[in-house]
């Protein structure tokens, strides 16, 4: 009985599973996409209109002899479009002076001796009406970075208190339209430019200032 006893728990033992160890190893890949973010901007279309006085005859972007304290805005706007590679872009504006005399750009909205203002206003492609018709569209730059006013220092175009606040540490208000902002590949947009003369100056001669955007991505 013994010998059949220790005989079953032998076979037993020799039917039992037997077990490896076993290990893992991996491969780390690192990558750095190229992203690109751009903006191209036409402005064969665009007409001007001339406060109180009417449009400017023909189109682009030379504006011709205007009185100091005019108001002159876009009727027929610049076209942007943005390029690139990343999912979510907006843009920053700036004010340019590549002959500008004694002026200056204004940043607080209050006319001065020798100081221009530049304002700009965002709008889908499908808004056809230009801002202009009521002036107050455009807000002044004496609140801060809230307006809509175009100033010497590069500020991202975005609208205040917007779902995407945080990525504008800088921003001015697109209160036309507020189309500015996450846009993507092949976006299009209106640009609404409007400039007042100073009421005085110094000096006389022609002036040529850029409104330059940058394409920037939304982080």
């Amino acid at each position: 009985m013994k010998k059949l006893l220790m005989a079953v728990l032998l076979v037993a033992g020799l039917c039992g599973v037997a077990r490896a160890a076993t290990g893992s190893d991996q491969l780390t890949i690192t990558l750095t996409p190229n992203v690109n973010a751009n903006v191209a901007i036409t402005t064969t279309t665009v007409k001007w209109q001339n406060v109180g006085v009417g449009p400017i005859a023909g189109t682009g972007l030379d504006l011709g002899g205007l009185d100091l304290g005019a108001t002159v805005y876009m009727i027929q706007p610049a076209t942007f479009t943005m390029t690139g590679s990343y999912a979510t872009m907006e843009v920053e504006v700036q004010a340019v002076a590549n002959s500008m005399g004694a002026w200056t750009f204004d940043a607080d909205g209050t006319a001065e001796e020798n100081q221009l203002q530049v304002y700009a206003l965002m709008s889908a492609t499908t808004k056809i009406d230009a801002p202009g018709v009521v002036l107050d569209n455009y807000d002044d730059g004496s609140t801060g970075n809230t307006g809509d006013q175009i100033i010497a220092t590069p500020r991202r175009y975005g609208r205040s208190g917007s779902y995407d606040g945080t990525f504008n540490s800088v921003y001015q208000k697109a209160s036309y339209d507020g189309a500015s902002e996450h846009m993507a590949n092949n976006d299009q947009r209106h640009m609404w430019l409007r400039a007042d003369l100073p009421p005085s100056t110094t000096d006389t001669g022609a002036r040529s200032f850029s409104v330059v955007l940058t394409a920037q991505i939304t982080e």
